[in-house]
Formats: structure tokens, C-alpha cells, sequence
């Protein structure tokens, strides 16, 4: 990890196009962009614009990004339909289900 929202030890993540993610990594030269969803909000307009700019990201070899959204168990399918309804699932998006997130 390179930056962290909140994270004590580690910088604040920068933006990536229109919004900054929550977690970001690199890993011999991939980016690696982490955001926390927390249910509800996968059907706000800022949701789709942050699927849509951090797939879209493209990491310092030049390779797209890896995006991981992370949501609460029970809302897998919701994450999967918020990013098929933006249209960016590809190969390097996957959704991780996180027992114990909620909101802050």
C-alpha cells in the first residue's frame, strides 16, 4: 500500500480522474485501487463515476489499473450490477466481500 484514506502512517490517496479512492497500491508497476462501498450508495451517480475512473485508471507500466470494490456481505450481486450498469467489467475488477463494513 502506498496510500490509505484515514490510515495514520500513509498519505491520503490522490485523485484518480474525478474522485480519490480509498486504498491505493502498486505492485511491480500495476496500480491497484481500493474502494469501500457500503450498500446503498452502489446506486449514486458517485458511484458509477468512481467505477467509471478507477477502471478506467491506467498504473505506471502503463497497464490498466486493478480495481477492488469492497462491500459488506449480502451486497456481491448489488456491486456486480453497479458495475456491469457502468459498463467497465473486465478482467482486472473484482468485488471483495468484507464481513464488518459499515459506514463510518
Amino acid at each position: 500500500m502506498t496510500h490509505a484514506a484515514g490510515y495514520p502512517s500513509l498519505p491520503d490517496p490522490y485523485k484518480i480522474g474525478r474522485h480519490e479512492p480509498d486504498l491505493i497500491a502498486d505492485s511491480g508497476g500495476v496500480l491497484i485501487i481500493g474502494e469501500a462501498k457500503v450498500g446503498e450508495d452502489l446506486d449514486e451517480d458517485r458511484c458509477r463515476e468512481q467505477i467509471e475512473d478507477f477502471c478506467n485508471a491506467v498504473g505506471p507500466n502503463g497497464e490498466k489499473a486493478t480495481f477492488w470494490m469492497c462491500v459488506p456481505g449480502g451486497w456481491t450481486d448489488a456491486a456486480w450490477a453497479a458495475i456491469e450498469a457502468s459498463g467497465q467489467r473486465h478482467y482486472r475488477v473484482d468485488v471483495l466481500t468484507v464481513n464488518g463494513l459499515t459506514a463510518i
